[in-house]
């Protein structure tokens, strides 16, 4: 099971056959698959209905220097705005951040949550580094995304790959990265741009598809 068809040619050139090539997709959690309705998931999550709101998220661990990245984008959030900051586990960056941000009553930073899908929902832009499963989480929910500086590796290959397809919008600098993200929350037509062609390529039934072809596999033996 691969991640999309465009890649088939990658893994054929490195002798997997094609014919034992499925471009299902990476599987997501159910929670990340449903419908959301937007008022719902700001309820949720205690986000203003009428506000514009940033989430973001640094995978497990945090990515980067997030820190300057959370207090330049709050610099510059207009009165309207607010942002959620997801840390995941990095218990660190959690301190640091409630320390430096406790008198900006619109921003909101969380430590580990198993709420993500709802504040992807709740969301307007995502900020995250191009982890696989995080990107692809994102764009099955069809959120307007801003990948910030990959971990070199697979990461700079997802950053292309998402580019290359307009899922995402990123730039090496994290001042450009904040004026991309304003970018999209300022403009519908943009975001919806975006959410149009992750639902282009977007494949929400990967987990359903490959445990259906488990048990197959099961079943005949």
């Amino acid at each position: 099971m691969i991640p999309h068809e465009d890649l088939i040619d990658e893994f054929a050139k490195r002798g997997v056959p094609r014919e034992k090539l499925l471009p299902w997709g990476i599987p997501v959690r159910q929670n990340f698959m449903k419908e959301w309705d937007k008022r719902e998931a700001r309820k949720i999550c205690h986000i203003p209905q009428e506000s514009k709101s940033y989430l973001v998220m640094g995978g497990s661990m945090g990515f980067g220097k997030i820190q300057i990245f959370v207090l330049e984008l709050a610099r510059r959030m207009e009165a309207d705005e607010n942002m959620v900051v997801i840390c995941g586990n990095n218990k660190k960056l959690e301190t640091l951040l409630k320390r430096e941000l406790v008198h900006r009553k619109n921003v909101r930073v969380l430590g580990y949550t198993d709420q993500v899908a709802a504040y992807m929902a709740a969301c307007d832009v995502i900020f995250t580094k191009p982890g696989g499963l995080s990107s692809t989480e994102a764009a099955v929910m069809g959120i307007p995304m801003v990948h910030t500086n990959p971990i070199p590796g697979c990461e700079t290959s997802n950053l292309h790959f998402f580019g290359a397809r307009h899922l995402s919008v990123s730039s090496k600098h994290l001042a450009k990265q904040v004026q991309l993200g304003k970018a999209l929350i300022e403009n519908d037509s943009l975001r919806e741009q975006m959410s149009e062609a992750q639902r282009r390529e977007r494949k929400p039934e990967a987990a359903m598809q490959i445990v259906s072809l488990l048990e197959q596999l099961v079943s005949h033996e």
